[in-house]
């Protein structure tokens, strides 16, 4: 996959990532988002979803009870709760901590994760399409890792990823993009620099020609 630079000018016609997303036959979408964007562009191309968030109570995470999502019925999980249950979700740093230590503490020990089984057999069996993303960011990356034990990575997963402009500096923000790139297949991760709007313009364009 081709790779652009981030300041590069985006396409006239923008698009709704998550309406793009919303017209594949995906079963199951995490977020970390409090919103219900997801779950509108779904609505908006006749899907019905069925809506879940994890619960962070008394310092613990709960995950919700889910059934077995279709592509007619798609899972939308917000994995830091939603705005539905402002008291429950992931939002301060100690909230994070908490979040993040009962994510490593089951991956360690080897207990069930403080998730619907639904959710985990997503994550570790399917590969991922990581959108919005800054996997610098270490709350995500400390989800990542607590489940890379249980990962079965025998495809690849994509980031759509932005590199910070770092001053104008061209040469630096090369060798950072050059790192975050080998960083990241370790991880079986390949990436895809730009913005989510570009890389739907260049997945239309690919799905287009062949």
């Amino acid at each position: 996959m081709e790779h652009y630079l981030a300041e590069a000018p985006p396409p006239a016609d923008v698009l709704d990532p998550h309406v793009e997303l919303a017209r594949f036959p995906i079963k199951t979408f995490l977020t970390t988002n409090y919103d219900n964007l997801m779950a509108e562009a779904l609505r908006g191309v006749a899907r019905d979803p069925q809506v879940a968030a994890s619960r962070l109570v008394l310092g613990r995470s709960y995950g919700s009870e889910v059934v077995d999502p279709t592509p007619g019925r798609p899972l939308v999980y917000h994995l830091h709760g939603n705005w539905d249950n402002p008291d429950e979700i992931v939002l301060t740093d100690d909230d994070f901590i908490d979040y993040q230590h009962g994510m490593v503490s089951a991956a360690a020990s080897g207990e069930p994760m403080p998730l619907p089984e639904q959710v985990v057999d997503a994550i570790t069996g399917s590969p991922l399409l990581m959108i919005g993303y800054s996997l610098q960011d270490w709350a995500f990356r400390v989800l990542y890792s607590s489940l890379l034990s249980k990962l079965r990575r025998t495809r690849r997963s994509i980031s759509v990823q932005l590199v910070t402009t770092l001053n104008g500096n061209a040469d630096a923000e090369e060798r950072a993009t050059k790192y975050l790139k080998q960083y990241l297949d370790g991880w079986n991760i390949s990436i895809f620099i730009g913005s989510g709007e570009r890389f739907f313009h260049e997945l239309r364009t690919r799905m287009g020609a062949s």
